[in-house]
């Protein structure tokens, strides 16, 4: 039950991302709207995932494998709740922006966006079907989508500097591309979960 309440989960925020996005470069409001009023959703069957979770804990004391999958489940449904919150912020910019993207600048966030996505379906999947090689496959696409936020939102930074009468606009997009870049970090999050329940590999420690 608890791996289905988490594929479940997985569904809902990649659905969530898709339309906050779609919402924002196409200008629709109604589907912004319903997508951050699906964020309430979200963020209950959250919190019944970690209910289970912890009843599963205190009923069976799971060891060795089955321990690592509901340590790993507890750490990935904050971060896939997390991500229904970018999808809720995304969504709630694009009704803010005073125009709709357009030109390179649209079809940079576009590129961003679906590489995004696709970190987002894979590392879902990853988990789901417990495939540690699909979970370090997308570790990279998510490093790259990084990399790709970063220079998209040193070139809005560039471009506020020069363009004062478009301060605002700047800004909602500047924000727009900060919450897919974080949906690549959280994605490659929870890739190394995915890594941990199915393989017992843990990452390696930050060097300062």
């Amino acid at each position: 039950r608890i791996r289905d309440e988490v594929a479940s989960l997985g569904a809902a925020v990649q659905k969530a991302q898709e339309d906050a996005v779609q919402a924002a470069l196409t200008g629709n409001k109604a589907l912004a709207n319903q997508t951050i009023l699906r964020d309430h959703p979200i963020n209950r069957r959250t919190r019944e995932i970690n209910r289970l979770c912890h009843a599963f804990l205190a009923i069976h004391l799971p060891s060795a494998g089955h321990l690592r999958l509901i340590s790993s489940i507890l750490r990935l449904v904050n971060e896939l709740e997390r991500i229904g919150d970018y999808a809720a912020t995304i969504a709630r910019e694009g009704l803010q922006l005073p125009h709709l993207p357009t030109g390179l600048l649209k079809q940079e966030m576009e590129e961003l966006a679906e590489q995004a996505h696709t970190c987002l379906r894979q590392a879902v999947k990853s988990f789901n079907e417990k495939d540690a090689e699909l979970a370090r496959e997308t570790m990279t696409i998510a490093a790259q989508g990084k990399g790709r936020g970063d220079m998209a939102f040193e070139d809005l930074v560039q471009e506020s500097e020069t363009s004062h009468e478009q301060i605002r606009y700047l800004f909602d997009v500047l924000i727009l591309v900060g919450r897919l870049k974080r949906v690549c970090d959280r994605c490659k999050n929870i890739c190394e979960e995915t890594l941990f329940s199915v393989t017992g590999e843990t990452k390696l420690p930050k060097r300062s």
